[in-house]
């Protein structure tokens, strides 16, 4: 199983939006149960929404100022995939990361991915 975290534009202006893809693969040929994924947004990005239906948040912690999506529990069958889509807004310059957390079961180290976006101040 794997994460993968994109986004639709690198480098951004303070102010914009900007989405980022969040793929869960399940490359292995059997199903695969109890797959939890984290979302952690920094404190440079503005968390606005999540753009799909199946996406359920489960906790935040989603304010002004970054914050963590922690998303409903998924199962997927086997070479299937499932996508979030997640809506931020740039609210402080920078280089930032948005991090990945996928756990595929209750034991296990946890996988991680990370998507860098350079946020700039428009001239």
């Amino acid at each position: 199983v794997r994460i993968l975290i994109s986004d639709t534009e690198d480098p951004i202006p303070l102010g914009k939006e900007i989405i980022y893809v969040v793929k869960i693969i399940n490359e292995t040929d059997t199903p695969m149960p109890y797959i939890n994924v984290t979302v952690i947004i920094p404190e440079e990005m503005q968390f606005i929404k999540i753009n799909r239906l199946l996406a359920t948040l489960v906790f935040g912690g989603i304010g002004e100022k970054g914050g963590r999506l922690s998303f409903r529990e998924i199962y997927l069958r086997l070479k299937e995939k499932h996508i979030y889509e997640i809506i931020c807004k740039a609210i402080r310059p920078g280089l930032v990361k948005v991090r990945g957390e996928l756990m595929v079961g209750y034991f296990g180290p946890p996988i991680y991915e990370e998507e860098s976006t350079q946020i700039y101040v428009p001239k």
